[in-house]
C-alpha cells in the first residue's frame, strides 16, 4: 500500500489482502485490524513531514495552513526525530530520525 500526494490518494492493492497480512483463516478482526492499520498508515503520509508540502488538489504548496502551525508541526517532528535518533540497532548503529521521519510519523499514526 502506499500514499500517492500527488493524487491525494491512498492506494491498497489487492494483493495486501493476502497471507501473511490477511487470511480467512484469522479471526475477522485480525483482517480488519491489520487493514485498517495499513490504510491509516498510508493515509496519515498526507500530513507527514512530506505530505504537508502538497494541497488538496495534489500540487506542492507550503501554503494550506498557517505559518505558526508550520512551525510548531516541524517543532513536534523534531521529537520525533530525537526520538528515532536513539534507537540502536546494532552495536554503534542507530536510526537516522530525519531520514525516516515520514515513515515515523505515519507509524505513530
Amino acid at each position: 500500500a502506499y500514499f500517492a500526494p500527488e493524487l491525494n490518494t491512498m492506494v491498497m492493492p489487492a494483493g495486501q489482502l493476502q497471507d501473511p497480512d490477511f487470511d480467512p483463516e484469522y479471526p475477522l478482526s485480525a483482517n480488519y485490524g491489520v487493514t485498517g492499520f495499513t490504510m491509516g498508515h498510508e493515509i496519515t503520509h498526507g500530513f507527514d513531514s512530506d505530505g504537508t508540502h502538497y494541497d488538496e488538489t495534489g500540487k506542492l504548496s507550503d501554503h494550506w495552513f498557517p505559518k505558526a502551525i508550520q512551525k510548531t508541526f516541524e517543532e513536534k517532528g523534531q521529537c520525533v526525530v530525537k526520538l528515532y535518533d536513539r534507537i540502536r540497532v546494532a552495536p554503534g548503529l542507530h536510526v537516522d530520525g530525519k531520514q525516516t521521519e515520514a515513515e515515523n510519523i505515519a507509524d505513530i499514526g
